[in-house]
């Protein structure tokens, strides 16, 4: 009885771990932004749109770095 119960939770704890850490962790590297960052703009997104937001966080938050890149006055 308690070996199911085991199992459950561990598969439950990996799967937190990979969506709140390792995800954001390997499409930050690969996107070019913080892992920080795509967890905002996931709430951020998600709470404007929703689901469609949430899904097409990371694509806008690229598309509004590569436009605040190309402006000199946001530049550093």
């Amino acid at each position: 009885m308690g070996r199911p119960i085991a199992v459950a939770v561990l598969l439950l704890g990996v799967q937190i771990a990979s969506a709140t850490l390792i995800e954001p962790l390997l499409i930050g590297h690969a996107v070019g932004l913080s892992p920080l960052l795509i967890l905002a703009a996931l709430a951020v997104w998600g709470t404007l749109w929703g689901l469609p937001g949430m899904f097409l966080a990371v694509p806008l938050t690229v598309v509004l770095k590569i436009v605040l890149h190309n402006i000199e006055a946001t530049r550093r």
